[in-house]
């Protein structure tokens, strides 16, 4: 049997003005009539045993408890559309290099949410004519709060046993994601910082249900103005179409005069795509039919969110122009199309797809962290097996949260005198456990203030002893210096001894993250062998020997404490501590994508202007350092991160970023191939990975400590001696 949706109209509403706009509801849905005696329902009600409606407007949420008594009805294809949606977030999180704009699916999220949320508020308004701000907030609490709070509490106990080491911020973000505010955070806070030291935040994702929840704090009064004071559908359409138009228009500007950035993530260029679903829903509000051709639409508008998440790139392109807003048109005519039978309703309705949808919320909240936890290293692999491993144990992990948490809370019926005070006890609770849990702020990579000190030469202003071997055993030369590394890399065999200075060898060690990490191992080296090597490390995160740029998505923060290690404090180290031997590695600050002028606009290390500048500066770097006259250089080539790091998570990255960097290096040794020696540590490194070996790197970028150790031992400190003793 065919079912009309006939709506209930409100006394300012014609039939004439209804059946210009195309219904509601496919010809499935229910039916609903007003009599003269109030509403008479012509299918069951949810206590006589019809599903109750299972949308929900949050990013991949269902919810059964947000509806009225009288809801809308369901329709099994938008569960698929939230199926849809966060499968393209996870295959984009996985890292695939194919699926760079799976952030797409967000966006299909945030209008799904606009569209279903004005739905229930101008159904509510027909029905009781007014809208329940306390009940809305209510049902809202209900089934965000519970399972996002989980989610953050399972994160700060995974941090209080290490296992987001390295994030500076954590405590600050965690407290963030549980006042509603991630994204603002990240803004604030920026993050160079994890960019440049390849790690990311447990709740990064939280930054779009950031955007939803301060939506839905704002949108309902809204609406009850709008409501209030605009007593047509006919005007209601308009203003939400020029809402729509509004935030449309707004994103590319806020991308243009405030940067990509904020175009991605704040609130006022994201709404644009919440009012696109907004307007739709006034459109079709209190209509009577869909045009039957209208179903064409659903293949093209699949077929292009697809693309874009297929081919859109990861981290410029449209997302951070500000047309996002616009792209939501897109996803608004698939929900549109869906309200007439055809095959892309059929399939978007399939059981596994519906099931999915449905627990879609809790798919979104918890993918991130185990996609964290569960990385390369621990799998041992990052293609098809790990990400079936990951999304099998989010599909897990959501559907028991939906099962014991979500939907027996949003079953219990309370008080908004009982409910409002136990959501604002939890919260509280969530942010002392994040208090307590998460360790304080810190870099997470480099030795000890301790073993630092047990390791450091000491300030002097007189002249050293002269190196010079203490034995009279030949030092064999564990490679000579290059010009290419086409060619395999020499090792120092292990039945070689070593000459024994004559005194200990003072290494200085400047870079990034991954010097910090690499100095790990020399200080080990030093307290083990306190005859042979002292050490200091003046390395910082971020910190590249290019200058006079803004680093990729830098604050200025990381700019700032790089000057502030290389202009003043290298001065002082040099002249009074004198070292032997500066160790210097970079790896991603002169990799990534630098900012000169905003009328040159971001340069990549591909870029001639860029290799240029970097050469320069290096050249630079090295003038300063020998105008030391006890000085040598021992500059590392870099390691190019583990090919699953490379270009995961929309990191700007690729293998060729790093050819620029590394011929750079090579040609440091050109002025002066006495006192400075090129070793090549990247190549190396390189023939000790096997492609899924995660025994050096677990991070994929930095080594461990027990590698650091390895790398001294086994390659470095013959280097090192070599390069001293020269």
């Amino acid at each position: 049997m065919r079912w009309r949706y006939r709506p209930c109209r409100t006394p300012s509403t014609s039939r004439t003005a209804s059946r210009s706009w195309p219904a509601l509801l496919p010809t499935t849905a229910k039916r609903w009539r007003r009599s003269s005696s109030g509403a008479h329902r012509t299918t069951p009600t949810p206590e006589q045993g019809h599903p109750r409606p299972l949308h929900s407007p949050e990013v991949g949420s269902p919810d059964t408890s947000s509806q009225p008594a009288r809801g809308i009805a369901y329709q099994p294809a938008l569960d698929g559309v939230r199926a849809l949606a966060v499968g393209l977030v996870l295959l984009f999180h996985h890292g695939f290099s194919w699926m760079t704009g799976g952030y797409v699916g967000v966006s299909v999220f945030f209008t799904l949410s606009g569209y279903l949320i004005t739905s229930l508020l101008l159904t509510e308004h027909d029905q009781l004519g007014r809208i329940s701000l306390v009940r809305f907030y209510g049902r809202r609490v209900r089934r965000l709060l519970p399972a996002s709070l989980l989610c953050l509490v399972g994160i700060a106990m995974l941090a209080a046993a290490g296992e987001f080491d390295g994030l500076a911020n954590l405590r600050r973000e965690v407290v963030a994601a549980v006042l509603q505010v991630a994204n603002w955070n990240f803004l604030v806070q920026g993050d160079a910082y994890a960019a440049v030291q390849g790690v990311r935040s447990p709740v990064l994702h939280f930054w779009s249900l950031a955007v939803e929840e301060q939506f839905y704090w704002l949108w309902p009064l809204a609406m009850a103005a709008l409501l209030r004071l605009v007593g047509s559908r006919r005007g209601r359409r308009v203003v939400l179409i020029a809402c729509a138009g509004v935030g449309i228009v707004a994103a590319p500007v806020i991308a243009q005069v405030w940067g990509p950035d904020v175009a991605y993530l704040s609130t006022p260029a994201r709404l644009g795509e919440i009012l696109v679903g907004a307007a739709l829903a006034g459109v079709l509000h209190g209509a009577d039919q869909v045009a039957s051709w209208l179903r064409w639409m659903a293949l093209p508008a699949l077929a292009a969110i697809v693309a874009a998440a297929i081919w859109w790139p990861a981290e410029s392109g449209p997302a951070y122009e500000g047309w996002l807003g616009a792209g939501s048109l897109v996803s608004a005519a698939l929900i549109l199309s869906l309200q007439r039978a055809g095959a892309v309703t059929t399939l978007l309705s399939l059981r596994p797809l519906v099931a999915l949808g449905r627990i879609s919320y809790g798919v979104y909240l918890y993918h991130w962290p185990i996609f964290l936890v569960l990385d390369g290293p621990r799998l041992g692999n990052t293609g098809w097996w790990a990400f079936t491993v990951r999304v099998a144990v989010t599909l897990a992990v959501a559907s028991l949260s939906y099962v014991a948490i979500e939907r027996p809370i949003r079953g219990v019926a309370t008080s908004p005198r009982r409910l409002f005070p136990a959501a604002a006890f939890a919260m509280a609770v969530s942010v002392l456990i994040a208090a307590v849990a998460v360790a304080p702020a810190g870099t997470g990579f480099g030795a000890s203030d301790d073993d630092l000190a047990d390791v450091s030469f000491a300030q002097t202003t007189a002249p050293l002893p002269t190196l010079a071997v203490a034995t009279t055993a030949p030092m064999p030369s564990t490679s000579a210096t290059p010009t290419s590394f086409d060619g395999p890399v020499p090792t120092a065999p292990e039945s070689t001894v070593l000459p024994t200075p004559s005194r200990p060898v003072r290494i200085l060690v400047l870079g990034d993250s991954t010097a910090m990490a690499l100095s790990v191992g020399l200080v080990e080296f030093a307290k083990a062998n306190p005859t042979l090597a002292q050490v200091e490390v003046l390395a910082q995160v971020g910190c590249g020997f290019v200058r006079g740029s803004d680093l990729y998505r830098d604050d200025g923060s990381l700019r700032a404490g790089c000057d502030d290690a290389l202009d003043d404090q290298l001065p002082i180290a040099l002249r009074e501590r004198t070292p032997d031997v500066v160790v210097a590695l970079v790896t991603l600050p002169d990799a990534t994508p630098r900012l000169w002028s905003a009328a040159e606009g971001e340069l990549y290390p591909e870029d001639a202007r860029y290799q240029e500048r970097m050469t320069d500066d290096y050249a630079a770097m090295r003038s300063a350092l020998l105008a030391v006259p006890s000085v040598r250089i021992a500059w590392l080539t870099t390691a190019v991160p583990a090919s699953w790091y490379v270009g995961y998570f929309g990191n700007p990255l690729t293998v060729a970023s790093f050819g620029p960097l590394n011929a750079t290096v090579a040609s440091m040794d050109d002025a002066d191939a006495t006192r400075v020696r090129v070793v090549p540590f990247g190549e190396w490194l390189t023939e000790q990975e096997s492609d899924d070996d995660t025994s050096w790197r677990s991070d994929g970028l930095h080594l461990d400590p027990a590698s650091a150790e390895r790398v001294v031992e086994e390659f470095l400190w013959p280097e090192l001696l070599g390069v001293a003793l020269s």
